[in-house]
Formats: C-alpha cells, sequence, structure tokens
C-alpha cells in the first residue's frame, strides 16, 4: 500500500509543478514559475517591511504556516478530484489496481507535503533576505535567526495548517460537480474562518476589546505555551476527524456514476 500511495503523490507532484490546466481552463496547480513567485513577493516584503523585528514577532508565524499553505493548496486540493471528474481522468484512476485509500493518501499527502514545504521555505527564505537586507546593516552585525520557540511553531503550524487544509479539500472535492464550486466553496470557509471572529470583535464593547487585547499582550510564557498546546489539540482532532470523514465517504462505486 506504502508503494502506491508514493505512486499517487508522485503523479499529484507532477501535476502540482506543470501547472497543467483542467477543462474549462481552471488550473490544476500555479506551477513551479508561480509558487516561486509568490513565495519570493512575500519573503522579499515582508522581511525589508520588518528587518529584524521580523523575528521577534508573530509574522513569519501567521505568513508562513496560516496564510501561505492556504494560499497555495486551496486550487489544489479542491481540483483534487473535482478536477479529475472535469478532465474525465477519474474514471481511469479509480478503474486501476490502486486501492481506494491509497488513491485518498495519496492525494491527501502529496497535498500535505507540498503545502508544508512551501511554509518552511518561505520562512527560510524571509529570514536570508532579513540578514541581507540593508535595513539591518546599521543594527548590528552577525546573523540573527528565528528563536526556537518561534521556528517550532512555526514548523508545527505549518503542517497542522496544510493538514486541515488538504483535509477540508478533499472533502470538499469530492462531492463538488467541478472544480470552480469547490474552489469557491474553499474560498467562502476561509473568509468565514478569518473574517467572522475580527467581525465578532468589532461589536463587543470598546473595554471588552481592550480587555481582550491586554490579555493576550500580558500572556506569560507559561500561558503562551498552554494556548500553543490547545491550539495543536484542537487542529489535530479537527484533522483526524475530517480525514476520516473523508475515508468514509470516498466510495468508488459512487465516483464513478457520479
Amino acid at each position: 500500500m506504502i508503494t502506491d500511495i508514493w505512486t499517487v503523490m508522485l503523479k499529484e507532484w507532477r501535476e502540482y509543478l506543470a501547472g497543467a490546466s483542467g477543462s474549462g481552463g481552471s488550473g490544476r496547480g500555479r506551477g513551479v514559475v508561480g509558487v516561486l513567485l509568490i513565495i519570493g513577493l512575500i519573503s522579499i516584503f515582508l522581511p525589508l517591511q520588518l528587518g529584524r523585528e521580523m523575528f521577534t514577532t508573530a509574522a513569519p508565524l501567521i505568513v508562513d504556516s496560516l496564510f501561505l499553505p492556504y494560499l497555495i493548496l486551496q486550487t489544489i486540493v479542491a481540483d483534487s478530484f473535482a478536477g479529475e471528474r472535469e478532465r474525465h481522468t477519474l474514471e481511469t484512476l479509480l478503474a486501476s489496481r490502486l486501492s481506494d485509500r491509497a488513491i485518498l493518501f495519496g492525494k491527501f499527502g502529496a497535498a500535505v507535503a507540498y503545502g508544508w514545504t512551501v511554509g518552511i521555505l518561505a520562512a527560510l527564505i524571509q529570514a536570508v533576505v532579513a540578514n541581507l537586507s540593508s535595513k539591518n546593516a546599521s543594527a548590528g552585525s552577525g546573523l540573527v535567526f528565528y528563536p526556537a520557540n518561534l521556528a517550532f511553531a512555526i514548523v508545527v503550524f505549518a503542517l497542522l495548517t496544510s493538514l486541515l487544509v488538504s483535509s477540508i479539500g478533499c472533502l470538499v472535492s469530492l462531492r463538488a460537480p467541478n472544480t470552480r464550486q469547490a474552489q469557491l466553496n474553499m474560498s467562502f470557509g476561509f473568509l468565514a474562518v478569518v473574517f467572522v471572529p475580527f467581525i465578532v470583535l468589532q461589536f463587543l464593547p470598546h473595554q471588552a476589546q481592550s480587555a481582550v487585547l491586554a490579555a493576550l499582550n500580558s500572556a506569560s510564557a507559561t500561558q503562551t505555551a498552554q494556548t500553543f498546546l490547545v491550539l495543536v489539540a484542537i487542529l489535530v482532532i479537527l484533522d483526524v476527524v475530517l480525514l476520516l470523514i473523508s475515508l468514509a465517504r470516498f466510495q468508488r462505486s459512487r465516483l464513478i456514476l457520479s
């Protein structure tokens, strides 16, 4: 089964990097140039704006482990099954000797590895740019890098975000009639998750808003670690539950007839 999963993953990576187009002009992936352009723009802009302060803020954590994996993966995972259906290649894939789990885990694993790699690569490029930028030249000599806790958080959350987006994307793509609809569902879901908390915060009384911000700013190292562990636990549970739902809904016979 491991060999079959690896076979599907290699197939997916080739399509990601090639940026092949499906029917109706929907992109399978952004291609090497597109992905490098996105990473390059973000990885140059962020350190040039923040300088050495980048290593002491949450900006790299938000950008590299939350924003970038979602930005890169939303199109890929939405296309994972819906795109195969549009290109009329799903029947061929399902008719192969590959097992259901090998197909699902192969597509899922390829997306997770891709998003995770992009997030870590972006963080490393940002560190290099931050050390080379002229803004840092007057800040003192010597190389700087992310504190150990921040580097660890970036690696962990980039993985968990990639797992979450891939789980949701595979689940959406399994039942979406086409790639465009799957992408719209992914986009609306992301907007809800990101903007609803900000909207709720805006409607809170000013005193309550100040109390929330003060609590965040005054959090101790122990409280920060506890919050980190709670968030990790929540994401792990969500990832496992969504993957189990995808396994339950992945039925070869229904997909062939769809």
